[in-house]
């Protein structure tokens, strides 16, 4: 369920980071040149299709559950190497596209703490 959720949470996200684009861009260098901000050159769109593509459909299912499904499961150090590769501002713009959905209105605190916590356990794993 959770699976099926998040799944939708996402394409949903993407797809209203489309219609906000207000033109196509057409890129210019390969995705890791590029940097991640809203620039005309790399669109909010493209950051958060960059994030979803360097995360396994596994992981981000078990952090995702963790952030906004309240899951105690551990998150594993496979799926914390994954997250910190992504990077802190990856994952802020996932979590912030998500956290614009109607079901996340009034939790939007408690989402960005756990969000944090998500982050702070992961960046302590794979360092230990």
């Amino acid at each position: 369920m959770a699976k099926i959720f998040f799944l939708s949470m996402l394409l949903l996200s993407v797809f209203m980071s489309s219609l906000i684009a207000q033109e196509p861009v057409t890129p210019t260098s390969s995705p890791s040149e590029r940097p991640l901000k809203d620039t005309p050159e790399s669109p909010k769109q493209w950051k958060i299709e960059e994030c979803v593509k360097r995360i396994s459909e596994d992981c981000a299912n078990s952090i995702y559950g963790n952030i906004f499904l309240h899951n105690k499961e551990v998150i594993s150090t496979n799926c914390c190497e994954q997250l910190v590769s992504l990077g802190k501002e990856c994952h802020d713009t996932l979590v912030n596209d998500i956290l614009k959905s109607p079901e996340a209105k009034g939790k939007k605190s408690t989402f960005l703490r756990n969000s944090l916590n998500v982050w702070n356990h992961c960046v302590k794993a794979i360092t230990n």
